[in-house]
């Protein structure tokens, strides 16, 4: 059974129409059939109940639908795994609360040549997913997502300073960042709730407001829009949104900051994600002496 054609069953049975399956694979009908009818020998069952009007999976036909599926899935996935793990690729997902700049990944890059980085961005449960299927070698995810499951690993590679920011209009109107906070939206592009019980900590234990209101945005552009017309207040990493005449910031430093987590599977480390290990942990080291002397 060639592999590399199992396509064209797979585009029959789910179209149902040989002619329209033979155009998305980019061969003529008479080759569609020719090669059904070859697999149905090859197999020795009917896959297809024909009529002049409609084409239907027999009941072997869909056990071989999903059977063969599956094996092709899993064998793409091998291939992945396979190239991945002499060293060529690796591939990150990044569940991030705002824009980090990791330097350390460029670094890397740069170091590295012979290992190229690929990155794939959703929200935690899916990126969680693709780390448990191997679609990704690991994750980049800020602490306060609580990213929790079996078989994980996690390095700190970052630490990310945030900036409280809002319109200077909205707090002129207020008269006090505390009224800012207790009386607008929390403006964030994540739904964790993980995320904002930590965000509503911070802010009683240090500041002594809570806010009541999320306003959930899409984009970081999303963010400073509605930063700009007065709907609430962000929490933006330090220096991406600085100080303008229309937007204030307030450094909070020295209360409240997050760390990056490079997060993987301890039964899944390929030898390019050991070497991204071993290289973030070198300088992880590096930092904490140059602080000792």
């Amino acid at each position: 059974m060639d592999l590399s054609k199992i396509g064209y069953f797979l585009t029959a049975a789910e179209t149902l129409n040989f002619t329209q399956a033979a155009e998305r694979c980019h061969i003529s009908q008479t080759t569609m059939s020719k090669y059904i009818s070859g697999l149905e020998r090859e197999l020795n069952c009917i896959l297809f109940t024909r009529t002049h009007r409609t084409v239907r999976l027999t009941p072997a036909g869909e056990r071989f639908y999903i059977g063969i599926r599956g094996i092709l899935l899993s064998y793409r996935a091998l291939c992945e795994e396979l190239v991945r793990d002499v060293g060529k690729e690796l591939r990150i997902g990044i569940v991030a609360t705002d824009y980090i700049d990791i330097a350390v990944l460029r670094s890397f890059e740069e170091e590295t040549p012979d290992i190229r980085l690929f990155f794939r961005y959703d929200e935690k449960a899916r990126m969680l997913q693709e780390l448990q299927d191997r679609r990704v070698d690991a994750l980049i995810a800020p602490d306060v997502l609580e990213i929790g499951g079996r078989d994980l690993c996690r390095l700190p590679i970052l630490r990310i300073d945030e900036d409280l920011v809002c319109s200077r209009q909205l707090l002129e109107t207020c008269g006090s960042l505390v009224r800012v906070i207790e009386s607008t939206s929390f403006i964030t592009k994540t739904d964790s709730t993980a995320y904002h019980s930590a965000c509503r900590r911070m802010l009683r234990r240090h500041l002594g407001a809570d806010f009541s209101d999320v306003l959930q945005v899409q984009s970081f552009a999303e963010q400073l829009m509605n930063l700009g017309m007065s709907r609430g207040f962000a929490l933006i990493p330090s220096g991406t949104a600085a100080n303008t005449e229309t937007l204030a910031a307030f450094p909070m430093r020295e209360i409240y900051s997050e760390t990056a987590e490079l997060i993987y599977r301890e039964s899944h480390v390929p030898d390019a994600l050991r070497r991204l290990i071993r290289f973030v942990s070198v300088r992880t080291d590096e930092k904490i002496d140059e602080k000792k002397e």
